[in-house]
Order: C-alpha cells, then sequence, then structure tokens
C-alpha cells in the first residue's frame, strides 16, 4: 500500500526550496511507494511552477490562508492562528502518513497542526543558513526538533554543522538538493539563444539566477560589473529571478550608468537554457545553505565565480572560484574575466542526482515511519 506524504510550503514561486519541492513532485509521480502531496500555505498565484502542476495533474492543493488586515495590535496573533487553522483543514482533508515542511519560515505554523494530527512521523527540510535566520525563529525550532520529534533533514555538511550548534539537535539526515543532472546538456546554438532574449551577439555576459533579494548582495554584484566594463567593454549582466530588490538594482545600476547592460528576463522555466549564454555565472551571495544555481552553472559547462558565503560542498567541477565578500574587487574582475585559482573538486555531480536524492529521502521515510 502507498504511504500518502503531504508536503507543506509557503509558495511555489521559482526558487530554491520550491525547486526541490517541484523535483519531488516530478519524480515521485506514480511512484510505486509513494503518493505526494504539495500543500501551499497562501492562495493560487499563477507562478510557473503552479501552472506546471495543473498541466500534469501533479497532486498541489492551498490551504487558502491570506492574512487578515484587522488592528495592528491584534493582527500578528489572529493571522498565527488563521494560518494554523488553515493547515490543520488542510492535513484533515489529506490524511497523510508523512508530514513534511519545508523553509524555517514556516516552522511556528505548522508545530501545533502537526501535534493535533496525532501523525507521528514528521519531516522538516532545512533549505536556508541557520545563522541567516530571524533569531525569534531559534526557539521554535529547537521546540519542533527535539520536543516535538520532527525529523529535520539538511541539504549540505556545512549547513548540518551549523544546524547542529543553532538547533541542538541529535539525530539529522543530509539529503542534497536533487536536479535532473542530464538536462543541462543544452544542443542549441549559443548565438540562436542570445537572439531569442533580445541580447547582443558578441557580448560577454555575466550571469545569474537568484531571487532579487538582500541576502543574494547585489550591490556587489552590480559593483563588479561595472569594474568589468573597465577592462570588458562589451560585458552585461543577465539576471533571471524576480524579488523585492529588483528596483533598487535598477536604481544603483543606473548611478553607475550601466542600466542600460543589464538584462531582466524575470522568472523562466527555461533556465538551462539562459545558462549557455552566459560566460561566467557570479553569485555574491551573503550567505546560502547550498546553491542549487550554482551546481546547475557547473552542470551547464559554464565557469562559476561564486562567494564563499557559499559553501564548498557544491564545487563539482573544476571550473568553480570561490572568493571572500572582503577580496578586493579586483580579485573578483580578474577571476570573472580570466581562468584562475580554480577550486578543487568536492563532490562527483552524481551526488546532486534527483534520483539518488529520492533514494535518499524514501531511505529516511521507510527507517522513520517503520519506527
Amino acid at each position: 500500500m502507498r504511504r500518502k506524504v503531504l508536503h507543506l510550503i509557503s509558495d511555489l514561486d521559482v526558487a530554491g526550496a520550491q525547486t526541490v519541492v517541484m523535483n519531488y513532485l516530478r519524480k515521485f509521480y506514480n511512484d510505486r511507494d509513494y503518493e505526494i502531496h504539495v500543500a501551499i500555505t497562501g492562495i493560487y498565484k499563477n507562478s510557473p511552477y503552479e501552472q506546471e502542476c495543473k498541466e500534469n495533474g501533479y497532486n498541489l492543493s492551498y490551504c487558502g490562508y491570506t492574512p487578515w488586515k484587522g488592528p495592528r495590535y491584534i493582527r500578528g496573533f489572529i493571522n498565527w492562528i488563521r494560518l494554523q487553522w488553515a493547515i490543520i483543514k488542510k492535513i484533515r482533508q489529506i490524511k497523510p502518513d508523512i508530514l513534511h515542511s519545508h523553509q524555517t519560515g514556516i516552522i511556528p505554523y505548522v508545530v501545533y497542526p502537526f501535534i493535533i494530527s496525532g501523525i507521528k512521523t514528521r519531516f522538516h527540510t532545512l533549505h536556508s543558513d541557520p545563522y541567516a535566520i530571524n533569531r525569534s525563529l531559534i526557539p521554535w525550532a529547537r521546540y519542533a526538533f527535539n520536543t516535538l520529534g520532527i525529523y529535520p533533514i539538511c541539504v549540505t555538511k556545512d549547513q548540518a554543522d551549523k544546524a547542529v550548534k543553532r538547533y541542538r539537535f541529535k539525530e539529522y539526515a543530509i539529503i542534497p538538493n536533487g536536479l535532473d543532472i542530464t538536462k543541462y546538456q543544452i544542443k542549441e546554438d549559443k548565438d540562436s539563444i542570445k537572439r531569442s532574449i533580445n541580447i547582443p551577439e558578441d557580448s560577454f555576459v555575466i550571469g545569474c539566477v537568484a531571487r532579487l533579494d538582500k541576502i543574494k548582495n547585489f550591490d556587489f554584484f552590480i559593483e563588479i560589473l561595472a569594474a568589468c566594463k573597465k577592462y570588458q567593454p562589451k560585458a552585461i549582466a543577465v539576471i533571471v529571478g524576480e524579488g523585492p530588490q529588483k528596483n533598487k538594482i535598477i536604481e544603483l545600476a543606473s548611478k553607475y550608468g550601466i542600466v542600460k547592460d543589464i538584462y531582466f528576463l524575470g522568472l523562466r522555466l527555461d533556465v538551462e537554457r539562459i545558462y549557455k549564454t552566459f560566460d561566467t555565472f557570479l553569485l555574491t551571495s551573503f550567505s546560502e545553505s547550498s546553491s542549487i544555481v550554482s551546481v546547475e552553472a557547473q552542470l551547464s559547462g559554464i565557469k562559476c565565480v561564486i562567494s564563499d558565503g557559499v559553501p564548498s560542498n557544491i564545487v563539482i567541477t573544476k571550473r568553480v572560484n570561490r572568493i571572500s565578500l572582503n577580496a578586493p574587487i579586483d580579485t573578483w574582475v580578474n577571476s570573472i574575466l580570466n581562468d584562475i585559482n580554480f577550486e578543487t573538486v568536492i563532490y562527483p555531480k552524481e551526488n546532486f542526482s534527483i534520483c539518488k536524492s529520492i533514494e535518499s529521502l524514501k531511505e529516511v521515510y521507510n527507517k522513520r515511519h517503520n519506527r
């Protein structure tokens, strides 16, 4: 008999944690052992991933939570209750054998629904750097992992080491963010892809795929691009993603006089094509728990210049430079425009195969459910 698993996540935008959940939906579809359901805490947003779920008949549903906009002094408490009640109703509707939540920010809202459900097999995947989250979440996470018995899943050894110190749990699993490692070998011609997205064929493309968020440190990204253009006038930036920092990025680029050299492509489901246009992938994040996009770029054969906020565990090719955010900007520019100081490969690319991740996840599910 197939076991039913309910994955809970705040949204299904095109981002790191959401990509992991989407890969679970794709690869567990028609699995003989597990029936996978995903519930978004809110309502339909018509994101590309949601559209894909609808087109393919994946088990995606919505808790239906919408924020209450009453008096501010009680708004937070009322919305905390409303969201929990929405999750409780969804759990009762799906009747899963296993509960699995994602993203640290959701933990305060799933603790009591998990208790009330009576379901004993509970998991939570940590998708963030434990030292980059809001400190108010720490007591909730410690309670969830150490008292309630929610079993933590980490995505890298570096993240697990930090999480053990931060949340004080003893048992955990490490399951890398799995990808379909075969789909990044694109045969389409680089120049034809450039034409299709309206960027100059003779440009030197510094690319990034990321949510436009503060933690991605786009101020430094723009500063690096401006410095690169002094040595490579045809340098442009191609940025895939959306987020709250977009207007600030445009404003800063305008100050440097390079706003016309930045191409915002928004959210894309054909990102594997876009990687092929990159001459260098640049990621200047303050911190990352893992970095799916850095792995994707390497699988695409692209040279990667990334910050030391990205863990070394994601180095799977010999074309990666990890640089300190405190290093002189000339060090970054030199690495982007020249092939120097490549890192030592840490893991084979097969370590990030979605097939291997699915096997590991099923093993953890079986072990914990049969206890």
